[in-house]
């Protein structure tokens, strides 16, 4: 447990991330399309810039299972963390469309970690219930995955983890929408992280 706990308390400290107003910054967008004119019978692709972290810093609010945390041979796994979150999308000055993003999480968290090379391999889902526009029902069912470090290059407890996610609307009017996203997290779970990036939403 010493590996995790090092995680879980250092980054308590760094307190990466603001809470669930949606205000913290993109640190680093990934670069955008251009938005493409719909028309009927065509799809849409429409760029944004994302951010994401804890719902709350009470972890009452936000953590909804710790998971489990194994050791084996000095590595350490993480499986079955599952946090409250929010997902706050951008989008740019051009674009007049409704944001069928922004909105609350739920967010399911695995990782592994090996503290003597500084490895570290992340994956899970994450479900977004859009709060900005009436969807009518639908969510947002994404996977994501990640592989990144855990050590800065100064040797300081630093992880950090480039992520891929990869979505599809489901239900209401997110029926057929497909989502694409990079975001670079920070920090540890499940109260001290964040992360922000940037990806397309393709529609009808």
């Amino acid at each position: 447990m010493r590996a995790i706990t090092l995680l879980l308390l250092a980054f308590v400290a760094l307190a990466v991330v603001g809470c669930s107003d949606y205000s913290t910054p993109p640190v680093s967008p990934a670069d955008q399309s251009a938005i493409v004119p719909g028309s009927p019978g065509k799809n849409l692709i429409r760029s944004f810039t994302v951010t994401v972290g804890p719902f709350s810093p009470d972890p009452a609010v936000t953590v909804i299972d710790l998971g489990s945390t194994r050791e084996p041979d000095g590595k350490t796994m993480v499986r079955g963390m599952v946090v409250r979150s929010f997902f706050a999308a951008v989008f740019p000055p051009e674009d007049d469309g409704p944001d069928l993003l922004t909105g609350t999480g739920v967010l399911e968290m695995n990782f592994n970690l090996d503290p003597r090379t500084g490895a570290l391999f992340g994956w899970g889902k994450l479900t977004v219930t859009p709060t900005e526009f009436d969807v009518k029902g639908g969510v947002w069912e994404i996977s994501w995955q990640g592989k990144g470090t855990y050590y800065s290059a100064t040797g300081a407890v630093y992880p950090v983890l480039p992520s891929k996610m990869v979505g599809h609307g489901s239900g209401g009017a997110l029926s057929g929408m497909q989502l694409s996203v990079e975001v670079t997290i920070v920090g540890g779970p499940p109260l001290a992280w964040g992360g922000a990036g940037g990806g397309t939403l393709k529609s009808h």
